[in-house]
């Protein structure tokens, strides 16, 4: 019997295993021919731009990316080609990149520019629409401003953490004297 449990337990574990393990992109579905990885399948809007990408790559092929993929490692490589880059990896298995399921702004401007080509607009027309976008925004400051928002936030989370840290569970300060004592000012020790 216990033989049983443990063939059971095994296979169990065995069959969770492979579930994690095996790559998102094996148990997908297949579009217009096009078999998308299970991430492309998040949600309507993240199928639409994978399959706009894989069905137009030239259209998304050097249009600017400001999501900040153009300038940091995203699984190895910098995204040199734009939006191109953050749907479709020519060197993974199934071609797919996962970048863009996780990221709104890359899914947000690649629906962007098939709605701009769907008004007749050229590869020129929509570069500079997308670039004017994004060009309120001055990208190197706005990265100063979040390094800046993080380490506010780091500092404060330091100061609540040592402040707690001195607290007793009653809530006084573990080091606070009681009361009805008072404390000597200046000098030191035992009052001599």
């Amino acid at each position: 019997m216990k033989w049983i449990i443990s063939i059971a337990i095994f296979a169990v574990l065995f069959g969770a295993s492979i579930y994690f393990i095996m790559p998102a992109g094996i148990s997908g579905e297949i579009i217009n021919g096009i078999k998308l990885p299970k991430y492309a399948l998040a949600s309507p809007q993240i199928k639409e731009a994978y399959l706009f990408a894989k069905e137009n790559p030239e259209a998304l092929d050097g249009v600017k990316c400001y999501c900040g993929c153009m300038e940091m490692l995203h699984d190895g490589r910098i995204h040199s080609k734009g939006l191109h880059d953050c749907f479709l990896n020519p060197d993974s298995k199934d071609g797919f990149e996962i970048h863009g399921s996780q990221c709104e702004m890359c899914v947000n401007d690649a629906l962007q520019v098939k709605s701009l080509i769907g008004d007749g607009k050229t590869k020129n027309e929509i570069k500079e629409i997308i670039d004017s976008k994004y060009a309120k925004q001055n990208w190197k400051e706005g990265k100063m401003e979040t390094y800046a928002v993080v380490i506010i936030v780091i500092v404060v989370l330091l100061l609540l953490f040592f402040t707690v840290r001195e607290l007793s569970p009653s809530g006084k300060a573990i080091n606070s004297y009681p009361q009805n004592v008072p404390r000597q000012i200046g000098g030191g020790g035992c009052g001599r």
